[in-house]
């Protein structure tokens, strides 16, 4: 038990096909595929920021949380700046505790970040691609 984090993208390369021409997969359509972009494990002072900045006011529940590529900049900003408030949850662990304010593991993080943005904003005009993020405890 405890505080997981997953960065996901999505990516659709048949959105400007109609969906009868689609391809298939066990006999339904494909939408999309997903990726999965970061995790992390125990880090609830990342989890509140990424809530409070792609979710203001929004209650934790769990959800999937969409991520702009204004957000992920914003978020390797923070990060990159050290120790984030402090968020405590049940089984959330501690994120200094965790070790997450060393600077391999901010290094870490912003690689993660920013690998997310450039996945993001370099994709081909045959492609739409989006970030999600979604915690689980």
């Amino acid at each position: 038990m405890g505080l997981d984090m997953f960065l996901a993208g999505r990516k659709s390369t048949h959105w400007d096909i109609p969906k009868e021409e689609r391809p298939k997969e066990d006999g339904f359509v494909v939408s999309y595929k997903a990726l999965d972009l970061g995790y992390w494990r125990k880090h609830p002072d990342l989890h509140g920021y990424i809530l409070e900045t792609c979710a203001p006011g929004e209650e934790d529940t769990c959800q999937e949380v969409y991520v702009t590529k204004e957000h992920l900049q914003q978020i390797i900003d923070r990060v990159k700046q050290g120790p984030m408030p402090t968020v405590q949850g049940f089984f959330f662990g501690d994120s200094s505790a965790m070790g997450y304010y060393e600077p391999e593991e901010i290094q870490r993080t912003v690689d993660i970040l920013q690998s997310a943005l450039d996945w993001l904003t370099n994709a081909p005009k045959s492609e739409m691609r989006d970030v999600y993020y979604q915690a689980s405890w």
